[in-house]
């Protein structure tokens, strides 16, 4: 403040006027008190009518969604205890992330030294010209702030739009009388709960599979969210990641039948497929075995899992389970004294065993397996995509935003959100697959069930 200023009004004195009394000089703080007093008193009646940020007139935003070019008309905006004047401005901001928009407050101390015009003007006084008391002016310049980054300009920043990757994110509708219009809305949302008025449609447009997301287009439109006016002027695309709820399904049976070509195509009893763990089949092979170094012995295996040794084989000659050999584990046992292979020699043994495989051309209903024993049981261990049901709503700030619950049941078309949030436009999805749409609701919301 300027030099030989002063001001001592205290708020929390209570003092609500000065009493001048004859005889007593008159103090320049005094003068000074009677406005800060008078302000006061003023901008506690307006705060209850009206709050800091709101838009009286004008000051409507357009933005390029593409560039960031924001265009601001003049307006009045109520902040501080005054309705004030904000002039028009054109700038730009990130198209990344969300964005406010709003109005920079700033001060500064005027006196005869930056306005001459100050300086008493009444001619053949004593004070001509003489300097009097100084000014304080308050200004009001669009501005903007984002997460880490700024406008870099001065001044306090109050919020007056905000702005989702480049898409205008309307607010309430700014209100005249706002301690009016909140008696009026509490009994709007008594009476009829969160509804949509008009449009904000919810369209499914596409997947994006590199990012692994839903594309969906909130369509413009206009909502009462806790009985207040929520105006969406601009349609907006959302992408929500796919995320599926996953549950394990361990040891499905499913008996191999080859199509022809020594593979098959398995359909899961659980669709949609979202991982493959484990395939545990029966294969077969035969492998040359060398004999043990003396006669009787034992000779092991390559695979640790038999189940079943079918043939063994010397040149011509075929050798008898029981007779010759016996099978202990993954080994060959030729101790029962029968015919055996001469020690050091070879011989091939045709045996099935167990085996973990990858499949392979995964789909939402399966995948392809091959080189497994015909009409053997495989057992699958994977995990499938849990029906669900996904709903989209709107805030009270206009901000798009999801919901989801888990059910063991198919999903059904359902209309309800949770009441726990301000939910007015509500959509349906499987989990994993293309979302359902389901209509918009334009009565008092319930939450679903499962």
């Amino acid at each position: 403040m300027i030099e030989r200023y002063y001001n001592l009004f205290d708020p929390a004195k209570h003092y609500t006027q000065l009493l001048f009394r004859a005889g007593d000089g008159l103090q320049s703080r005094e003068l000074n008190e009677i406005q800060a007093t008078l302000i006061h008193r003023l901008q506690g009646v307006a705060d209850a009518l009206l709050k800091d940020g709101d838009i009286v007139s004008g000051a409507n935003l357009q933005i390029d969604a593409d560039t960031g070019l924001v265009t601001l008309e003049v307006g009045r905006v109520y902040l501080r205890g005054a309705v004030r004047e904000v002039p028009a401005a054109t700038f730009t901001v990130p198209v990344d992330g969300r964005v406010a928009v709003g109005v920079r407050f700033s001060t500064r101390t005027v006196t005869e030294l930056e306005d001459p015009n100050l300086r008493e003007p009444a001619v053949g006084v004593r004070n001509y010209q003489e300097p009097g008391a100084g000014r304080l002016q308050e200004t009001l310049a669009w501005g903007w702030e984002g997460a880490g980054t700024s406008d870099g300009q001065p001044g306090d920043f109050h919020a007056v739009y905000a702005l989702d990757n480049g898409i205008l994110e309307n607010r309430r509708q700014p209100p005249v009388l706002d301690g009016v219009i909140a008696s009026l809305a509490r009994y709007d949302y008594d009476a009829n709960g969160h509804y949509v008025t008009e449009g904000l449609g919810v369209r499914f447009l596409s997947t994006d599979a590199d990012a692994q997301e839903h594309i969906f287009s909130v369509a413009e439109g206009r909502a009462n969210i806790d009985g207040f006016k929520v105006e969406r002027s601009q349609s907006q695309r959302l992408r929500l990641p796919i995320d599926p709820d996953l549950q394990r399904v361990s040891s499905e049976p499913q008996v191999f039948n080859d199509s022809g070509d020594g593979s098959m195509v398995v359909t899961i009893n659980r669709p949609p497929l979202a991982q493959v763990i484990d395939i545990k089949v029966t294969q077969q092979k035969t492998e040359t075995v060398v004999h043990g170094a003396f006669t009787g012995s034992r000779d092991v295996l390559t695979e640790p899992t038999v189940v079943a040794v079918l043939t063994i084989k010397q040149g011509t000659t075929t050798y008898a389970q029981g007779t010759d050999y016996k099978v202990v584990g993954d080994e060959i046992d030729w101790s029962p004294g029968g015919a055996e292979p001469p020690p050091g020699s070879s011989y091939q043994v045709t045996y099935q065993y167990i085996a973990s495989i990858t499949p392979t051309h995964l789909t939402d209903t399966g995948f392809k397996v091959a080189g497994v024993v015909q009409g053997s049981t495989m057992y699958i261990d994977y995990q499938w995509k849990l029906p669900r049901v996904d709903v989209l709503a709107l805030t009270a700030d206009g901000q798009a935003s999801r919901g989801t619950w888990s059910t063991p049941m198919t999903p059904r078309a359902t209309t309800g959100c949770p009441t726990a949030a301000p939910v007015v436009v509500c959509r349906s999805s499987r989990s994993g697959r293309a979302p359902l749409p389901i209509p918009s609701t334009r009565t008092t919301p319930t939450p679903a069930r499962a």
